[in-house]
């Protein structure tokens, strides 16, 4: 009997990756379809406190092989039995709900939860390359932790976590050495004054390459430590929301920092009412940023301040870009905004200036379009037409739906 070839067993098994149930039943068939299935099976992994955490831990005691198929793992702090983060007398609760009275643990605090779950052995999830960390106090011994067992990771995202002092949040990038993929939302410390450092700087390798801050955060410290300790040499994609006129002047020593190196920019505005007074106190400008590839304007709830007359800021933001190699430029938009707000005319014409020679796609993200989108289309095509002769192709997308 010919065996059957491994290489359509796999291109079987691989596509019903998205099919739990029949990955499941496919485990039970063979023996040498086992690994293949574990590898869709287990690639992601979610645990919280109570029963799914309980059930991670009893997993890997009964088969620490499967650690080596997971690659994802997503860490929570709401579950069926809430972690309570006890740092501080004056901790600001992250308490949602109660604990249900019908079941008591003898886990509570977030790193004593973590240590309980986690194998003996360090070395059973040492494959793992993303981490994501929600709702969760992060203390120097809960950043230990996640460093013994998740050294490889190489991309972190942050989601309503918790530390009592910028410091204490810095020591999980202090643990996790191979992280270059940072993304942070939501995150909050108690005590927010950031001190430069005083003195020569003790340089470490960086391995920092992509940092995404949502509207949600601080990124005046974000920033201000990034560059501080200059751990933005290897940094090459930025994405931040600026909501003051300090956050701007950090990101602007940020952009004269690392310039050279920097080659897709992501930039909005958060609760500001006037984003071209802000961009005019910090003196900010896309100047320094001479190998820039790929530059997102986020223009959707840049503000909740509504009585804004126009999108200046926009034109006076793109009008001082300096690259000779950018290829792409998005815009993130209302259709309101984009009809009564964004001057295309003026658009137009700092488009058709040599210094984006080289940009061959304009990208535009509408949200609420609705039954507009032809109109949209025609709108554009009709005041940009100018950009077509340059070799510039337009491109319309639901907000959202541009990769």
């Amino acid at each position: 009997m010919v065996p059957f070839p491994s290489e359509l067993r796999d291109l079987i098994i691989d596509c019903l990756r998205n099919d739990t149930a029949a990955l499941r039943t496919c485990g039970l068939t063979s023996k040498a379809w086992l690994p293949r299935v574990r590898h869709h099976l287990f690639r992601f992994v979610e645990v919280h406190p109570g029963r799914r955490g309980d059930a991670f831990k009893v997993l890997l005691q009964d088969s620490p092989d499967i650690g080596r198929y997971i690659r994802e793992l997503e860490i929570s702090g709401v579950g069926d039995e809430t972690v309570v983060p006890e740092v501080s007398g004056r901790w600001p609760t992250l308490v949602q709900r109660a604990a249900p009275a019908t079941r008591k643990e003898h886990v509570h605090r977030a790193d004593v939860w973590l240590e309980h779950i986690l194998p003996a052995s360090p070395t059973v999830l040492s494959r793992v390359i993303s981490l994501r960390l929600f709702s969760l106090p992060i203390t120097p011994h809960f950043a230990a932790l996640l460093g013994a067992h998740f050294g490889e990771v190489t991309a972190v995202n942050l989601d309503a976590c918790r530390s009592e002092t910028f410091g204490d949040l810095l020591t999980l990038p202090r643990a996790l050495t191979k992280v270059g993929h940072l993304r942070m939302d939501g995150v909050k410390w108690f005590r927010p004054l950031y001190h430069k450092p005083e003195g020569n700087i003790v340089l470490r390798p960086c391995s920092l390459k992509s940092l995404v801050l949502t509207g949600k955060i601080d990124a005046t410290t974000v920033i201000s430590w990034l560059v501080d300790q200059e751990r933005y040499t290897s940094l090459t994609s930025l994405s931040c929301y600026l909501s003051s006129d300090a956050s701007a002047i950090a990101v602007q020593k940020l952009l004269e920092a690392a310039g050279p190196t920097l080659h897709q920019l992501t930039i909005g505005f958060s609760e500001v009412r006037d984003p071209s007074v802000v961009l005019k106190n910090a003196e900010l400008s896309l100047q320094p940023l001479t190998s820039l590839r790929k530059l997102h304007v986020q223009c959707v709830n840049a503000t909740r301040f509504w009585a804004i007359p126009s999108l200046s800021w926009i034109l006076i933001l793109i009008s001082k870009a300096n690259s000779r190699y950018l290829t792409e430029l998005t815009f993130s938009i209302s259709a309101a905004d984009l009809k009564d707000k964004l001057n295309l005319e003026g658009l137009s014409v700092i488009l058709s200036n040599r210094r984006y020679s080289a940009l061959r796609d304009l990208i535009f993200e509408v949200e609420g379009h609705g039954d507009q989108w032809d109109d949209i289309r025609v709108r554009l095509n009709m005041r940009l037409s100018v950009l077509d002769t340059k070799g510039i192709q337009i491109h319309l997308y639901p907000f959202g739906e541009h990769a």
